[in-house]
């Protein structure tokens, strides 16, 4: 007893009944005109009595009936407004009473950076790929791998060139994504 329009600019628009809020406009008054629900909107889908969304930043959104706990947030208590409740999502499916999602993984290092044998004086670029659906975020540090207590200032692309070697001193890169995060 809903309606919902996804537009080509990512906007999210809703009419219709709203006994359980799956409108989401905080209110359980049904709507006989369309109005903007959300922006950034890249899919949605309506179950029996909610409704959900992903945005283009990979946020997953719900409102509505939760009485089989289809919003996911550990009630059974109906949500009238909208509300996230997860990061780094790809794809969802409703079912009536039912919410199925699938998830990015944390990112995957395909190919480690080299190692190298640099004399004093001597710079090295050190690079890594990385693979993943959601945004990349690079960190660079000095040490060993896991032991994040000396990050390089501006060390944060996938590609990194020391500053010139003065003494031995071993670097390793952290790639992260919303979901999570792999060391090389």
């Amino acid at each position: 007893n809903l309606t919902l329009f996804l537009k080509a600019d990512g906007s999210l628009w809703a009419t219709g009944s709203n006994d359980n809020g799956q409108l989401g406009d905080g209110t359980t008054n049904s709507r006989f005109t369309p109005f903007l629900m959300a922006t950034q909107v890249r899919k949605m889908a309506a179950g029996s009595s909610h409704l959900a969304f992903i945005k283009y930043d990979g946020t997953f959104w719900v409102c509505g009936s939760n009485g089989a706990g289809q919003l996911g947030d550990g009630t059974s208590q109906a949500r009238p407004a909208i509300f996230q409740t997860n990061v780094g999502i790809l794809d969802l499916s409703l079912g009536a009473y039912s919410t199925h999602l699938l998830q990015s993984p944390p990112p995957i290092i395909g190919s480690q950076p080299a190692s190298s044998t640099a004399f004093q004086g001597d710079t090295i670029t050190l690079t890594v790929a990385a693979h993943s659906p959601l945004a990349l975020i690079y960190q660079w540090y000095h040490g060993t791998s896991g032991d994040t207590a000396q990050p390089v200032p501006g060390g944060v692309a996938a590609s990194f060139t020391t500053p010139p070697v003065v003494a031995p001193l071993g670097y390793w890169v952290r790639v992260s994504n919303a979901v999570g995060s792999t060391d090389s």
